[in-house]
Parts: C-alpha cells; structure tokens; sequence
C-alpha cells in the first residue's frame, strides 16, 4: 500500500459499491489498510454478494483487535471471529480472508495465518457488493487493493506482495484505487482491474 495510489476515506458513510462478482464456492478476499492510532472502529462491514444479508457473506470489525466473518443464506447464518494484534497503528496491514468452499475460513494478518476455523458455506446469488462500509467512523484512513479471487491463494504463511496485483484467471474484482490521477472522469468510480468489469462506485473519499 501507498497513500500516492491508495484510497482515502473521510470516515463518514464511506463505501466501495460494485456489481455481483459471480462467486459460487472457494474464495480470498485480501486487501491492505491503515488506520490511525485514534481509529473509531465502530462498524465495518465488507458484504460480497450478501443484498441486504441474504446470501453470501459479511466482514466486519467493530474494534482494531476483531476480525469477524459471516456467511448467509436462506434465512440462516454462520460466523466465526479471530482475535487480532492492534492494526490501528497508522501503518500499513495486509488482510487475507479465505475460504474453502466446504467448511474452513482462514484470515491472514500481514501474511500470518491465525488459523482455520469452520464455518458453513454460504448460499451464493446475484447480488451487489459493498466493501468498507464504514458507519460515521469519523476518522480519515486509507485502503488500497482490493481482490477477490475465485480460488484459495493462501495455505500457509507468506511474505504480503507490496507491488500492485496483476489480474490471472481466478481474479474476480481488482481495485487498484490509482485510476483518478488528473483524469475528471473517473472521479467517485472504482475502476476494476480484473477484466471482468465489475466497476464501481466510491462514497465518503
């Protein structure tokens, strides 16, 4: 991550909105963040294809020391929790959430795994997306690229890429959030590197 590329938020109703990403089994979502030492986390809910918590599934962290995930479909639901290192350190972290496609989620802070735990498969449709959708935060933090991937990329500890992403066969959503630059009209859009399209829209940079 870099604030010159990256996303900033105002930390007031902030949201990333793209399309339905298509996901019907294994997945790893993973992006990088920094937040300040004086972070209010009270609400932060990534929901991949989730409408309104119908299906798919949910990320949240309320506090700098939670990682939540959960998992929706047909009126019922499934979550898990790891406990986390304090990241509202005002500096970079790399995230990773993957997921089976049976039965284990595992999250990866800065390339460390915390460990698998179960948790029921979701019931995917074709639903809209949102990511960082922070409720009156009323910090400025950064975001920086965002993937979603069709397969599991992680199975044991790694060093976090530094450099940006480059789009293979299993990228469903890649944001690279350095698509603005003196260019008027791409303001308020996420531009989706993937090749799939999945554009979208920002609120609250």
């Amino acid at each position: 991550g870099g604030e010159k590329s990256a996303l900033q938020f105002d930390g007031k109703n902030d949201l990333v909105a793209t399309q339905s990403l298509g996901l019907t089994g294994q997945y790893t979502f993973e992006y990088w963040i920094k937040s300040p030492k004086n972070f209010n986390y009270a609400w932060n809910s990534n929901e991949i294809q989730s409408g309104w918590l119908q299906s798919g599934i949910r990320t949240t962290n309320y506090t700098c020391t939670e990682f939540n995930v959960e998992h929706f479909g047909n009126g019922a639901s499934s979550s898990t929790s790891w406990a986390i290192t304090n990241f509202c350190d005002n500096e970079w972290h790399h995230f990773v959430l993957t997921y089976d496609g049976i039965s284990k989620a595992n999250l990866f802070v800065n390339g460390i795994s915390l460990g698998e735990k179960n948790i029921s498969p979701p019931v995917w449709q074709n639903r809209n997306c949102s990511f960082f959708n922070f409720s009156n935060s009323q910090t400025s933090y950064f975001v920086d690229e965002i993937r979603v991937s069709n397969a599991v990329r992680y199975t044991e500890n790694f060093t976090p890429q530094t450099t940006p992403f480059v789009r293979d066969e299993f990228t469903k959503l890649l944001l690279h959030f350095d698509e603005n630059g003196d260019d008027p009209r791409n303001t308020g859009k996420a531009i989706d590197d993937s090749g799939n399209g999945n554009h979208g829209t920002i609120t609250g940079a």
